[in-house]
């Protein structure tokens, strides 16, 4: 005799097998990176058509390393936008490396600058007019060389105000006192 009974077969509870594995792969858009629809033409997030659809997820798509070049922008020209290779996006990253500054040349404009402002102060007309001229002209030796030469300029406009000056107090005094 069995053991085996039909009542007890009816009874018993069916035995659910689960798989580990996917039974179909998930599609993302290669645009937007949105989970798409098994076998859909089109994206249902932003409406692109999906005729070689991505196998990999956006997470990955997203994590990609943005590759960029360095370049020097010279003192006369324009910098450049520089936008990642392969990446849609509606922002745009500008990359500016700073140049060189001329600190002596910059120095130097400025003084002479202050010392047209103040040509009429005796003692720091010449002063002012001496330390923009020495500024400036150690600034002639840097790049970029504008400012110090805008500053050399200045300080040879100072010297003439200065002495234009100095003669009118000069002869003003000489008629008062003769």
């Amino acid at each position: 005799m069995t053991d085996f009974d039909d009542n007890k077969i009816d009874d018993a509870t069916p035995v659910v097998t689960t798989s580990t594995k996917s039974e179909f792969k998930k599609n993302f858009c290669k645009y937007c990176g949105k989970e798409l629809q098994p076998d859909a033409a089109f994206c249902s997030s932003c409406g692109k058509p999906q005729n070689n659809v991505s196998q990999q997820p956006a997470a990955q798509i997203m994590q990609q390393p943005v590759v960029r070049q360095p370049y020097v922008v010279n003192a006369y020209q324009q910098p450049q936008p520089v936008v990642a290779p392969n990446v849609s996006t509606n922002t745009t990253t500008v990359v500016v490396e700073s140049g060189h500054s001329n600190s002596m040349g910059t120095a130097g404009f400025i003084i002479a600058l202050l010392g047209l402002v103040f040509c009429w102060i005796p003692v720091v007309d010449l002063i002012l007019w001496f330390l923009g001229l020495v500024f400036s002209f150690i600034g002639l030796f840097k790049a970029p060389r504008g400012l110090a030469i805008a500053g050399l300029v200045l300080s040879f406009v100072l010297i003439i105000v200065i002495i234009i000056i100095w003669s009118s107090i000069v002869s003003a005094l000489d008629s008062i006192f003769k």
